[in-house]
């Protein structure tokens, strides 16, 4: 903020605190945006150093552009009564959130269930098949909510239910995996594969994740 508006009177104090925040946070997604192109890649080394970088470059460019102004004419935190109040208010308020989130461990609550390929990577699914040609898929179930759950799986192809079964209790902060087994439909085309997740003894579903199969005429035709 001191290198886009070095002169005091730019913009008042409340705006200056205000778009700092605001920079702050948009800063560091754009950041990883940049070093996701990069042969470096989203690390922790390399994102403290990419930011260090941006924090002593804007650094030079307000240390040049304050030059270029009398004294009396540069914004300074230590003269600036509004600013230090807004930025003390700011500070106490995050150190309170902190200190709430530590002692009463606030945490999100969710399920996350997702799909396995070979190998247990989330690619490589079996995507081209023949009609009734067998494969599996590795169904996986996280529980992150604040207790143990116990879940029901339905499979679906298109309207059609093709599998049911009853995930075992899942304790908190742990996960559960299975290899469904499954055929490929009879008739060409392109199907959608489903599977949706329901929370024991709720009628509404809970996690929906789905698996696109296209099911050709035969072994020989052309794949693409």
């Amino acid at each position: 903020m001191a290198a886009v508006f070095p002169h005091r009177g730019d913009i008042s104090s409340v705006e200056r605190l205000t778009i700092s925040f605001g920079l702050s946070i948009a800063l560091i997604p754009l950041v990883g945006l940049i070093l996701s192109n990069t042969p470096w890649g989203i690390r922790l080394d390399t994102l403290t150093i990419a930011l260090a970088v941006s924090v002593v470059g804007a650094a030079a460019v307000a240390f040049t552009r304050r030059r270029i102004l009398k004294p009396g004419q540069r914004f300074n935190v230590h003269t600036d009564v509004g600013f230090i109040r807004g930025l003390t208010f700011a500070a106490l308020s995050v150190g309170m959130v902190i200190t709430l989130a530590i002692v009463f461990q606030i945490r999100p609550q969710f399920t996350a269930m997702y799909l396995l390929g070979a190998e247990g990577q989330m690619e490589a699914f079996p995507n081209f098949l023949t009609p009734g040609e067998p494969f599996s898929v590795t169904i996986a179930v996280e529980n992150r909510e604040r207790r143990a759950q116990s879940y029901l799986l339905d499979v679906h192809v298109g309207e059609e239910s093709v599998s049911s079964l009853e995930v075992p209790r899942i304790a908190r902060a742990e996960s559960w995996q299975k290899d469904v087994a499954l055929w490929a439909p009879e008739r060409p085309g392109r199907h959608r594969l489903t599977f949706e997740l329901f929370r024991q003894g709720r009628p509404e579903v809970y996690r929906q994740v789905h698996l696109e199969l296209m099911v050709v005429a035969s072994a020989d035709q052309d794949r693409p």
